[in-house]
């Protein structure tokens, strides 16, 4: 096959499911299915950036005064600008054409390893194909879900030893989030016991691997707490292991029967939680996790990842839906392909394309999930028609959105704020606060009311004399401080 050819062929994947996410992602958005969090709460951030101020957070129900202090991702800053043409949208595309990216740089990790060209392009099939990508398509925007794809690249300049290249990519990957920089940590030690006879190598990846741990001790430790008006890191949600990161690694190292026994246990009272933990592993297997157990350097550098959703207090961060898996999708990838560019002739393409059918399989079977916490069925199945339906009129929610200024000071429900904050001011609602707008829409989603509350304060804001309605129609409803003109 021709050069040509062979670059339709990867034109063609990447058209493909650049069509594919955006149809998941997008068409969510518009039939707001997106929330306050995150993607209220990142657009909101945003907004601030491209307008040279550091963003305060109203959103975040725990006031902690700043959004690098409830995660600290600096990656939203640089796309920023980006709101000013695509508005609403921004990181939902900027998202979209970071997995695009990720996935080309894994055709390039693979592009000479195998004699047959279709093998890499299996690989690129096979990481555009994975779970963990339309889980987290299916929910809003994370900055972790960018900063995993730039993994692959770190790989492939790794391997060339082209160094500068290498860093860029590792100090993206830093500062997309502050977890991330743990998950750097074990890659640089699993790409260092792989290469070290390779000096030069060896010396990239033990000072990447200083410089990860060192920068996610200075941010986790003093960065973060000083943006925070508790003065704590507020993410030490491993309750069953310590206190801080620091007992938690005590803990690991002292007690590692009851550490494996939490790795697949419900370590909660909910018994929404049972079998959430094995259908992970379960998931992970069908996708060519075994493969773990053969190169197990590549298990290494999932550990962190492992550690930090299965150890986790919220039992809806360990399974398979939402942003929480996105980095089982390159290391997975790797691991497999590297795994099959050791095998001999025909082997390679008879594996690469069962590892790919598996890779599917288990990817719909999580499309087919029953209902839950974690998972809105709609969301994801692009197959349906529900996908592109909603219980309410967008068209009217839009006409009663456009009656907001845009330099208005709003308080709105969930499903709403993503919508309306590219703005300075805006609160989730009940929170009011300094709003001269509210905007309702009766429907399921009420977050963090319930419908009893819901209800009682919504008829108390009809009643109040404080407001007036400028829109009531079709269970949509937007109010106006009467002193407001």
């Amino acid at each position: 096959m021709s050069q040509n050819k062979r670059r339709v062929f990867l034109y063609i994947i990447f058209i493909f499911f650049g069509l594919l996410y955006a149809d998941i992602s997008l068409i969510n958005h518009y039939n707001f299915r997106t929330s306050a969090f995150d993607l209220g709460l990142y657009n909101n951030a945003i907004y601030d950036y491209a307008h040279f101020r550091t963003n305060s957070d109203p959103l975040l129900l725990q006031n902690v005064g700043n959004v690098l202090a409830d995660h600290f991702e600096l990656l939203p800053i640089i796309f920023s600008p980006l709101s000013y043409l695509f508005g609403t949208y921004t990181l939902l595309l900027v998202q979209i054409a970071a997995i695009l990216f990720g996935g080309y740089g894994i055709y390039l990790v693979f592009e000479k390893r195998f004699s047959k060209p279709v093998i890499p392009r299996l690989a690129l099939v096979y990481f555009l194909s994975m779970w963990g990508i339309y889980s987290a398509l299916s929910f809003d925007y994370h900055n972790n879900v960018v900063g995993a794809m730039f993994v692959p690249w770190l790989f492939y300049y790794f391997d060339r030893k082209k160094f500068k290249q290498a860093a860029f990519f590792f100090v993206l990957l830093l500062i997309s989030k502050e977890n991330m920089a743990l998950w750097a940590v074990f890659i640089s030690i699993g790409l260092l016991l792989m290469n070290f006879r390779d000096k030069d190598k060896r010396r990239f990846a033990v000072t990447s691997s200083i410089a990860a741990a060192v920068y996610f001790i200075a941010v986790v430790s003093w960065i973060m707490p000083s943006l925070n008006h508790s003065g704590q890191y507020f993410h030490n949600d491993f309750g069953s292991l310590g206190n801080n990161f620091g007992e938690v690694f005590l803990n690991i190292i002292r007690h590692p029967l009851q550490t494996c026994r939490l790795l697949v246990e419900n370590n909660t009272d909910d018994p929404h939680a049972i079998g959430i933990k094995p259908q992970l592993f379960l998931i992970i297997l069908l996708s060519g996790g075994f493969v773990l157990l053969v190169r197990p350097v590549y298990l290494f550098m999932l550990l962190p990842v492992f550690g930090q959703k299965l150890f986790n207090d919220d039992y809806l961060r360990w399974g398979i839906n939402a942003h929480y898996s996105i980095e089982f999708v390159p290391i997975l990838t790797i691991a497999v392909f590297s795994f099959l560019a050791a095998l001999q002739g025909r082997k390679q393409l008879i594996f690469s394309r069962l590892f790919l059918i598996l890779s599917i399989a288990a990817t719909f079977f999580t499309f087919d999930l029953p209902p839950s916490a974690t998972y809105n069925p709609a969301c994801k199945r692009f197959y349906q028609e529900s996908h592109y339906k909603t219980p309410y009129d967008v068209s009217r929610i839009n006409e009663a959105l456009d009656l907001i200024p845009g330099d208005a000071k709003v308080s709105a429900q969930t499903l709403l704020v993503p919508h309306l904050a590219l703005r300075k001011y805006i609160w989730l609602y009940p929170k009011i606060d300094e709003a001269n707008y509210i905007a309702l829409v009766d429907c399921e989603d009420i977050y963090p009311m319930t419908r009893e509350q819901y209800n009682a304060a919504k008829e108390e804001l009809l009643k109040s004399p404080e407001w007036r309605k400028v829109y009531d129609r079709e269970s949509i409803l937007v109010m106006k401080r009467i002193d407001e003109k």
